[in-house]
């Protein structure tokens, strides 16, 4: 049995992930425009999210509109539709899939992530 999942403490990276999806539907168009004002935040951890999702052909919708969202200039518009559609990947899979796929997607990220969440869910955000 693969040890445990990443997460807050107390909160599993399962009802994490259902809970940013939640948030992200039906405000996609807020969302963008929210990080549109952190690109200097969000870009690298675009990035490096695109290369530890290479591995893995289940998040492959997830990581073309993610490639696809990196060559914009001007804006992040198509973020919130690309995480929801890696949120919805991932939750798609089974728990043991999960289990096996979470370190290897988020290796490196946790810090960016934090640093990118209070800008995300501040009243007044997305």
């Amino acid at each position: 049995r693969p040890g445990p999942m990443p997460g807050f403490p107390g909160f599993p990276l399962v009802l994490i992930a259902a809970m940013l999806l939640q948030h992200l539907e039906g405000n996609e168009a807020a969302v963008d425009q929210h990080v549109s004002g952190s690109k200097d935040l969000v870009v690298p951890l675009v990035r490096a999210l695109c290369q530890n999702l290479d591995p893995f052909p289940e998040f492959k919708d997830a990581k073309a509109a993610l490639d696809l969202l990196l060559q914009q200039t001007d804006n992040l518009t198509g973020f919130a539709a690309a995480m929801a559609s890696l949120l919805r990947a991932f939750l798609a899979l089974p728990a043991e899939r999960q289990h096996s796929v979470a370190p290897a997607v988020l290796s490196g990220l946790a810090e960016r992530v934090m640093q990118l969440l209070p800008r995300l869910l501040q009243p007044g955000g997305a």
